[in-house]
């Protein structure tokens, strides 16, 4: 994310960022229309672990962990750059951790849908805290999108943003 003259790392999470302290997240606004089966019922939890497991090793500084969840071809969008998986894991996701885990973290609005083998998660919320001897009190907004390969969902694509709210 860009702020006047400086880049913060920035998650908003969904769970862009978003991160409700306390995991896991709270299924706020999780929507998926059941089938006969209930298999969206079960995908739609399955995705929504996924995505709680990737922000929790996010937050903890994982970096195995982060991978495993992130699909081999996944792009990463925020503050206006593209990072494949590997620019990610190398650069940007030390100060993302470093950054969400010295903020106070909290999920307004998450939504889970699904279409076959792709899951959309669109989350809003905020963050508050100082960084880096900077105080910060954002508004968030995510969405990833996940992609089931072999049984397991995993990230193909995540697009963060924030504003300040001061």
């Amino acid at each position: 994310m860009n702020l006047p003259s400086q880049r913060i790392p920035l998650l908003t999470s969904l769970a862009t960022l978003l991160l409700v302290a306390g995991f896991p997240f709270a299924a706020a606004g999780q929507t998926a229309a059941l089938d006969p089966s209930g298999s969206q019922r079960i995908d739609s939890s399955a995705v929504a672990q996924t995505v709680d497991r990737f922000y929790a090793a996010l937050v903890d500084g994982d970096s195995t962990a982060v991978a495993h969840l992130l699909a081999p071809d996944a792009i990463i969008l925020e503050g206006g750059a593209r990072e494949t998986r590997t620019e990610y894991l190398g650069h940007h996701f030390h100060s993302d951790h470093a950054f969400l885990s010295a903020v106070e973290r909290k999920t307004s609005t998450r939504e889970i849908r699904l279409e076959g083998k792709t899951a959309w998660v669109t989350s809003t919320g905020r963050m508050h805290g100082t960084y880096d001897g900077q105080s910060y009190n954002l508004s968030t907004a995510g969405l990833l999108v996940l992609r089931r390969k072999d049984g397991n969902w995993r990230i193909q694509a995540i697009h963060w943003s924030s504003r300040s709210r001061q």
